[in-house]
């Protein structure tokens, strides 16, 4: 017992050395990278502010403009997730190359990541004559603010004190974490202070939070510390002078090193004039105007800016006349803030779903290629550009599947524990990166490109007059369908079941029949225009936004299981209709269900990200995205329950799908020989490649 006691004192002292040992070699090497710092009494730094520039300390001790040229950058990759973070080294440090080859100066880090992520830009930029920068981002907990109802409440700011010097130990190189809110964890020992420019706090911190700050402590606030001054300003603003004394006093304590500092702004949350905000967000604002720093200039303006950001900013109080436009937005932020302006969320993305509609420039939040995500990311470049603020920063390097996106209202219900092994084509935030993901090791790939020749493995479900096979990856469902006759003459409907809980055998409206009760059916009646439509019992967007919220239309009554209706897939894209002429309104939604014809095959010169199908003489391919068919979870296959009868906290396991066919030209319907079970995707890998908008942007920036 003696010897065992021994063993684990020993053990445990031994350890205890250790971690002295590391963090004080490390606290050592923290004071060597002061060297080429500019010295203020006691303190160091190699940045800061001059009226509405950001300027670098360089090696021959000067101060120079720096034009913020920058690019989110995260360790997500498919399949990893808050407990198991496998990026490594090697992978970051391919991707800094490919990052600095765009002519880009800047990554922002969204939160910690792993120790890999650091170690992969000391390296990068050790003896580098162009070393990357980063800026790190702090984000507010707004959960623990919902549990407190109080942003003043002790508790939550202590959390937000607690994140705050968690990530400046890991800039520093001097942490060792073992839970994080990302899940990110282990020995942080690379210290990256010489190339991190500043801290970004806050994310997209919810306007509404910040009104009920402002209403609850409603009498002017004040703050006077060591390094900041707040005069005449807000709750909130006392809030954000608060977290940036902290910061300040904890990096210079400990580290001897003054940072740059910037609490996110966005739309709803700026200073500009109030009558073109919304109602909820009149009070919301971060007036960093109003705080100075008492010792070192080094506050700027961090603008969260998306051009459909702005849907609701309009110049009449009847929401009836044209939004300002994002050059004239940008203009009005330069004359209002006193300090460098840096838009922290640039971005374009390139899935096929939408989720906000920007009506006047056409800058959606989704909805374009790979090819038109970079001509219009350009465009939005130029613009900030030519408002002479202090720089950008694209969000971001990688797609990014375990994102939330605006109107994905089931997406706040799904099982997130698959969420990033699989990519929503639908979902807009998931698709802004220049570097996509493609699976290496897919058994029976199938390429949507008109060249049928992949399909030919693929044993066909359906063989009588017309040869039906299905297929599937991780994304969509794929569909071959060739006709003996003629595939263009003939009025073809496939009906496709994938749960017992809803469908008809009967399509009133076109008379179509099926052998099975079909949910979804693939109007091919015109070969060159297909489209897909739902059952009405199990269209979500019907139960949303019609008869759970009235955003869309009132609903007053649930579809009857029978029904034999059929309903466009629709998309919500705007928080309200518009009038843009006397008597003209914009739609709230989009038809989701509409097949484009293209060319998948990024190595193909007439690549288009968006292809749905490809059709030539009698044969056709098709790919359908699984969100489509309200599966939300393709590897599990699990899919939406009917709503109206189960509500939304409930899912079905799908084991298989079934299809039928009707021919409206003979009258005949077909039945699928075998229903279709999923393919297993339990080891699949994962490659990357660059988007065509990676060497678009690449061309804009070489000019800079």
């Amino acid at each position: 017992m003696t010897i065992r006691k021994f063993l684990v004192f020993f053990m445990s002292l031994s350890f205890v050395l250790l971690l002295v040992g590391i963090f004080g070699y490390q606290y050592y090497r923290s004071y060597e990278s002061l060297d080429f710092m500019e010295k203020i009494e006691d303190s160091y730094r190699y940045v800061k502010t001059e009226n509405d520039e950001i300027l670098l300390y360089d090696h021959n001790k000067k101060w120079e403009p720096l034009d913020i040229r920058g690019i989110e950058l995260s360790s997500f990759k498919p399949k990893s997730n808050l407990n198991d973070n496998k990026i490594s080294k090697d992978e970051v440090l391919e991707w800094l190359v490919q990052i600095q080859a765009l002519n880009i100066n800047v990554i922002k880090i969204p939160s910690i990541q792993t120790p890999s992520f650091y170690k992969a830009i000391y390296e990068f930029n050790q003896d580098n004559p162009k070393p990357i920068y980063t800026f790190h981002r702090i984000d507010l907990n707004e959960k623990e603010f919902l549990d407190y109802h109080d942003i003043g409440n002790p508790k939550l700011f202590n959390r937000f004190q607690k994140d705050i010097k968690r990530t400046v130990k890991v800039v520093h190189g001097d942490a060792f974490l073992i839970n994080t809110s990302n899940g990110s964890m282990g020995f942080y020992l690379n210290d990256i202070s010489k190339y991190n420019l500043g801290y970004i706090l806050g994310g997209n911190t919810d306007a509404e939070l910040i009104s009920l700050t402002n209403h609850k402590y409603n009498t002017a606030s004040h703050f006077d510390g060591e390094y900041y001054n707040l005069q005449d300003g807000e709750a909130f603003d006392a809030f954000v002078s608060n977290a940036f004394e902290f910061l300040t006093h904890y990096e210079n304590k400990h580290y001897k090193q003054i940072s740059l500092l910037s609490y996110v702004s966005q739309f709803e949350t700026h200073v500009l004039d109030d009558s073109l905000k919304v109602d909820y967000a009149k009070d919301a604002r971060i007036n960093l105007n109003k705080i100075s720093s008492k010792k070192f200039e080094n506050l700027f303006i961090a603008y969260h800016y998306h051009p459909s950001d702005s849907d609701d900013s309009v110049k009449g109080p009847d929401y009836s006349a044209i939004r300002e436009t994002y050059s004239e937005h940008l203009s009005r932020l330069k004359l209002n803030y006193k300090k460098p302006i840096v838009i922290t969320n640039v971005g374009i993305s390139s899935s096929r779903g939408k989720s906000l509609l920007d009506l006047e420039e056409n800058y959606h939040r989704g909805g374009f290629t790979e090819t038109e995500q970079g001509e219009k990311l350009v465009e939005v470049l130029q613009i900030i550009d030519k408002a002479d603020l202090g720089g950008f920063i694209i969000t971001g390097w990688q797609d990014n599947w375990g994102k939330k996106s605006p109107f994905n209202m089931l997406e706040d219900k799904r099982d997130w524990s698959s969420s990033t092994y699989w990519r929503n084509t639908l979902a807009s935030d998931e698709s802004f990166g220049l570097m996509a993901f493609e699976p290496k090791n897919l058994k029976e790939p199938i390429t949507i490109d008109g060249n049928f020749s992949d399909w030919q493995n693929v044993t066909a479900i359906m063989d009588h007059d017309l040869d039906l096979k299905v297929s599937s990856d991780t994304d969509h469902l794929y569909i071959y369908l060739k006709n003996d006759s003629d595939l263009q003459n003939n009025a073809l409907y496939l009906g496709i079941d994938v749960t017992e809980k809803s469908g008809s055998r009967k399509w009133l409206n076109k008379a179509a029949e099926f052998y099975l009760p079909v949910d979804f059916v693939l109007d091919l009646s015109n070969i060159l225009e297909p489209e897909v439509f739902v059952h009405e019992r199990y269209d979500h967007f019907e139960y949303f936004y019609k008869y759970y919220d009235a955003v869309a239309g009132v609903r007053k009554h649930k579809p009857d299981k029978n029904s034999q209706v059929f309903s466009p897939i629709l998309g919500m894209n705007q928080k309200r209709a518009r009038n843009l002429e006397p008597g003209e309104k914009k739609s709230l939604f989009y038809n989701i269900g509409k097949l484009n014809m293209g060319n998948s095959n990024y190595l193909s010169k007439d690549y288009n990200s968006h292809a749905d199908f490809n059709q030539v003489g009698n044969e056709i391919e098709i790919r359908i995205p699984y969100a489509m068919l309200n599966i939300f979870n393709p590897i599990d296959m699990f899919a939406y329950d009917d709503l109206y009868e189960a509500g939304l906290e409930n899912h079905i396991k799908v084991d298989d799908i079934g299809f039928s066919i009707y021919d409206a030209q003979t009258q005949k319907k077909y039945n699928a020989s075998d229903r279709y079970k999923q393919k297993s995707f339990k080891n699949l890998e994962y490659t990357t490649r660059l988007k065509p908008s990676y060497g678009i942007l690449q061309a804009y920036l070489k000019t800079k």
